[in-house]
């Protein structure tokens, strides 16, 4: 904030995390919802312009008190590393079920797995594969052994760059429940490998999961008996439907390519600078003082007091 101020330049914010979701990391029990949210919609409405990487964070942060423009900006999918086709296990071999990203509470990932994991007791050809690291993946082998599943649950832990395609390349469909995502850009990915998402019915899987209409269907937010369920009608579809669908999730995730959002950004940048230039001399100040102590005082001193040891 001040550097735009020394230098004259407008001040852009982005926000792509909900903090009010990860506090549970802090181990600190005076710090609380308010004050997270507080802290960033503080410093949002201290900038120029606020960027956010969904139609429905623009509409979350409206509702919290952002009063600054807004606008949004999805993080843009590498088109051209994802291009290369997936192909899909035939009828009759074996289904694999993947739940990718972070294995984390935030993230719902032990009530997923345990939803697929009831759909592995009804079939006895399908696998679940879990990509991705977190505090999570303890809980999700436990429960794969008290279900005798340990042989059909696969816990890869974190995996580099140039593992991913061949990883999503196993799966037949991916499983996620976007409840603190503001995008969701690993299920774009898995869709741009043709991959299909059955996600729980919230407006951000809407955004960037594709409704391949009879074919895949969105379930009610934390019905994970009807995860299960879709689990079952969506793997019974016969073969060409299936891959029909895979070709249109394909299809869908290439829209979401980074040379379109790179050339927003710069389109949103250009006016911002504009809009800074047409003010000429007159000051423009962002530091807010008033602000700064009020972030201070409600978020980041009981973080620090809450980190200090007798």
């Amino acid at each position: 904030m001040r550097l735009s101020d020394e230098l004259g330049l407008p001040l852009v914010y982005t926000h792509h995390t909900r903090l009010e979701s990860y506090i549970h990391y802090c181990n600190c029990d005076r710090l609380d919802v308010e004050a997270v949210q507080g802290f960033y919609v503080g410093f949002a409405n201290q900038c120029d312009l606020v960027l956010a990487p969904s139609g429905v964070e623009v509409e979350h942060l409206e509702q919290l008190g952002v009063t600054k423009p807004l606008q949004a900006v999805p993080a843009g999918l590498d088109s051209a590393w994802f291009a290369k086709a997936a192909g899909r296990p035939q009828d009759g071999e074996g289904r694999t079920i993947g739940l990718v990203g972070r294995v984390s509470v935030e993230k719902s990932a032990a009530a997923l797995a345990g939803a697929v994991m009831a759909y592995l007791e009804q079939d006895a050809a399908a696998e679940l594969h879990v990509i991705g690291d977190g505090d999570q993946l303890d809980a999700i082998r436990q429960e794969a052994g008290r279900r005798s599943l340990s042989d059909r649950v696969v816990c890869t832990g974190f995996i580099p760059l140039h593992e991913v395609r061949s990883a999503l390349d196993r799966m037949d469909v991916v499983v996620n429940a976007p409840d603190t995502d503001t995008q969701c850009i690993v299920l774009l990915e898995a869709q741009a490998r043709g991959v299909p998402v059955l996600s729980s019915d919230v407006p951000l899987a809407r955004e960037f999961v594709a409704d391949c209409g009879n074919g895949i269907n969105f379930h009610a937010p934390r019905d994970w008996a009807a995860l299960t369920a879709s689990l079952a009608e969506f793997l019974a579809l016969p073969p060409g439907r299936r891959v029909s669908i895979c070709s249109e999730v394909r299809e869908f995730a290439q829209r979401h390519g980074e040379a379109e959002m790179v050339h927003r950004l710069c389109r949103l940048y250009a006016t911002a600078i504009a809009a800074r230039r047409s003010h000429g001399t007159t000051p423009h100040r962002h530091w807010d003082s008033g602000w700064v102590y009020q972030a201070l005082t409600d978020g980041l001193v009981p973080v620090i007091q809450g980190l200090r040891t007798p």
